[in-house]
């Protein structure tokens, strides 16, 4: 989320009684999530919610874009690239664009590659048992075992999913996932 969006975020949390529910971790680590929710909310606050996270359309074409020319590696690996042209913030959009991948049925993990900035930034998501955080320490990043990231220098798009590719491969032959 944008520092913008984390703003307007707090400001609706400040104006609304929230209540703030704690999930402890699961037996096997995976866990501990923090829900907020609001007591009341008319429909009024709602739509005015709705309107604080829309995307700009540039943002919206492109998250689409990079979803449409999604690949999909061993029936389960989405791996794509979002075109930072025209966007306000690229990054976020490939994060959202990883982010909506795994909405496809059978798509265990996504990673969505946006050049920027001179370096490309991988955006890493997953479900089930595919920990991305170990893939992306492969490649000088880190994160969690859903959600994970980095960002390599000196590496087309199009080499860093060559790479992605051979990381997975390497992982399911050793019976990592």
């Amino acid at each position: 989320m944008s520092r913008k969006n984390q703003e307007k975020t707090e400001k609706l949390l400040q104006k609304f009684k929230v209540y703030s529910v704690a999930i402890p971790p699961l037996p096997d680590g995976r866990g501990g999530v923090l829900f907020r929710a609001p007591q009341k909310i008319s429909r009024a606050d709602i739509a005015r919610v709705r309107r604080m996270f829309r995307d700009e359309l540039s943002d919206y074409k492109a998250k689409a874009l990079a979803i449409q020319n999604t690949e999909i590696f061993m029936d389960e690996y989405a791996l794509s690239v979002c075109n930072p042209q025209g966007v306000s913030s690229p990054t976020i959009v490939g994060a959202q664009a990883a982010n909506e991948l795994l909405n496809v049925k059978n798509v265990k993990a996504s990673f969505v590659c946006t050049p920027y900035n001179d370096q490309v930034y991988i955006s890493a998501r997953s479900i089930d048992k595919v920990n991305v955080q170990v893939i992306m320490e492969q490649f000088g990043g880190g994160g969690h075992m859903n959600l994970a990231g980095a960002q390599v220098r000196n590496k087309t798009t199009g080499e860093v999913i060559v790479m992605l590719k051979k990381i997975i491969e390497k992982m399911i032959e050793e019976g990592e996932f």
